[in-house]
């Protein structure tokens, strides 16, 4: 990794939390600092005196408008529906990250036309697309989270029956 290096002083607590979460201490704190900056370039950080409090104010923020973004979309696919898309945006791994919803429905598109993963599942991939690109990017970013989120659970069906 080319750039800076420091050594930040940082609490047990977030000591702990980084060594939990990523393959090691430097990489953690390396990958969270480059998030911190990411979170700089959102237009609502720029609008305040001291980024750090706008940055405050987004993540403490986010927790409610996911959790409403994430109520939003109860219902509007089946399980199978979202057992699809899971599979597409979590296994194949073709991205990174939600920054172009397009090319995320044309990941679900190309498992649907070219793999034909709707088959087995007895479900109309036409319809499935239809369904996604009825969505806003916003809550195309919601469900890609959400879908990622789902390594956390044991039960898979269980998690995505809470939008089914």
């Amino acid at each position: 990794m080319d750039g800076k290096r420091i050594s930040p002083i940082i609490s047990e607590e977030t000591y702990d939390f980084i060594k939990k979460n990523f393959h090691t201490v430097n990489q953690g704190t390396c990958s969270i600092l480059d998030a911190i900056a990411d979170l700089s370039k959102v237009p609502a950080v720029q609008e305040f005196d001291e980024p750090l409090k706008g940055i405050q104010f987004i993540i403490q923020g986010w927790d409610v408008f996911y959790r409403d973004g994430v109520k939003s979309l109860k219902g509007v696919f089946s399980e199978k529906e979202l057992g699809l898309v899971h599979s597409v945006w979590t296994i194949r791994k073709m991205s990174p990250s939600p920054k172009d919803t397009s090319l995320l429905i044309d990941e679900i598109e190309d498992a649907i036309v070219y793999d034909g993963k709707d088959k087995p599942l007895k479900i109309s991939g036409k319809k499935l697309l239809e369904k996604l690109r009825s969505l806003d990017e916003i809550k195309i970013t919601f469900l890609y989270i959400w879908c990622h989120a789902a390594r956390r659970h044991d039960n898979l069906g269980g998690y995505l029956s809470i939008l089914a």
